[in-house]
């Protein structure tokens, strides 16, 4: 889906604010238009990404873990951040 980057960031930063988070930032934006995630190289994985969407459907979004959270209490496990929706 396409929008613009300032929306997106504006969107991205509304949206952190609910989950008391960071989203993403203007230099991920950054990166993004200019196409750095993207690769020319073989897969490095086997799994596709829809296949593991189908086989976690039933748990998948049910929870987030924020990641300064994280940043803060390195001593627990993601699993312990989570914050069930």
């Amino acid at each position: 889906m396409r929008v613009p980057p300032r929306l997106g960031l504006a969107v991205g930063r509304l949206v952190g604010r609910l989950v008391g988070d960071v989203v993403i930032t203007a230099e991920e934006v950054a990166g993004l238009m200019q196409n750095l995630l993207a690769t020319l190289s073989p897969p490095s994985g086997r799994t596709a990404l829809s296949h593991w969407v189908l086989k976690h459907r039933d748990t998948l979004g049910r929870a987030y873990s924020s990641e300064l959270a994280r940043r803060r209490d390195r001593g627990r496990a993601y699993e312990q951040l989570r914050r069930r929706s």
